[in-house]
């Protein structure tokens, strides 16, 4: 597939503002104890754990611009789904999906930066 190209994106949002966007019913559900916990059994957000799942996320999208960064057909989009602020209405109504507007928010936030990457052409 010589002409093939690989398009690598970082992760959606971020777990600040998944946990913001998630109704209070949902946090009480996903709400735990641990590493990664964002959300407490309570339903509040765990400051040191959305830090440190941030750290851990951002330190696996710098892995993958540098392992992209070795191959001419593969390009990275600079961080553009991390820049998407998480909505209500992107979460399915089990939190861990996306809804079909949350997959329809993605499709364009990756259609654009494709389109800043050059990998698409510009409509007429």
């Amino acid at each position: 597939m010589p002409t093939s190209r690989l398009f690598v994106v970082s992760q959606f949002g971020s777990p600040e503002t998944y946990a913001k966007a998630l109704t209070p019913a949902q946090r009480l559900n996903v709400g735990g104890t641990g590493p990664c916990a964002i959300i407490a059994p309570d339903g509040h957000l765990v400051p040191d754990e959305i830090k440190r799942l941030n750290d851990i996320i951002h330190g696996y999208e710098a892995r993958l611009k540098e392992g992209c960064s070795h191959f001419a057909r593969c390009t990275y989009d600079d961080g553009a789904f991390g820049d998407v602020v998480d909505r209500p209405q992107y979460i399915a109504s089990d939190p861990n999906h996306f809804s079909i507007a949350g997959h329809a928010k993605a499709a364009e936030v990756a259609w654009t930066a494709m389109k800043s990457a050059g990998l698409v052409p510009a409509t007429q």
